[in-house]
């Protein structure tokens, strides 16, 4: 708790049969709203800032989220179960001042995989979804199953995969 600078938890409640609670983005993570529920700490913070608070209940204004800068790097405490869309918004904000970028800019629902070797590059667009994607793939790629250079724009079919060279 001391590396997150998180003073102290002086309280915490187990509730995973009630109904859930809100917490309130703020800081890096934007704006908005997002659901908390199973587990809520009672967070004290020092000098680490909350990037959300609890919205609702007898915590409603206290931090749920907090971050605190180590050095060179970053320690973010979570003090609640939340959303998918607050995960997401942690690990985007945590690989942007990390400096990680994606591969390729891809739609919900489609993952795009890398593979270098001597011989070049090999990307994998993989759509997980049931409906028909759009990636903005780039130029200089070769589509490996037709053998034809790909669009910078590539139309992936549901459950559908798209293999591309990038030689050197």
């Amino acid at each position: 708790v001391e590396a997150y600078d998180v003073q102290e938890i002086s309280r915490y409640n187990t509730s995973p049969n009630d109904p859930p609670g809100r917490i309130r983005l703020a800081g890096g993570l934007g704006k908005g709203k997002a659901i908390a529920h199973s587990w809520y700490d009672l967070l004290s913070l020092d000098r680490a800032k909350a990037l959300a608070f609890y919205d609702s209940g007898f915590y409603r204004g206290t931090p749920a989220i907090a971050e605190k800068c180590l050095g060179r790097g970053r320690a973010i405490y979570v003090g609640t179960a939340s959303e998918e869309k607050t995960y997401r918004l942690l690990f985007r904000r945590a690989c942007r001042l990390a400096g990680v970028k994606p591969l390729a800019p891809v739609p919900e629902g489609v993952e795009v995989r890398e593979r270098t070797g001597e011989a070049g590059r090999i990307r994998f667009l993989l759509n997980y979804t049931g409906e028909t994607k759009v990636v903005r793939n780039g130029g200089g790629w070769v589509d490996v199953l037709s053998g034809k250079k790909a669009p910078r724009t590539v139309r992936l079919p549901a459950s559908g995969v798209g293999v591309f060279n990038n030689q050197k």
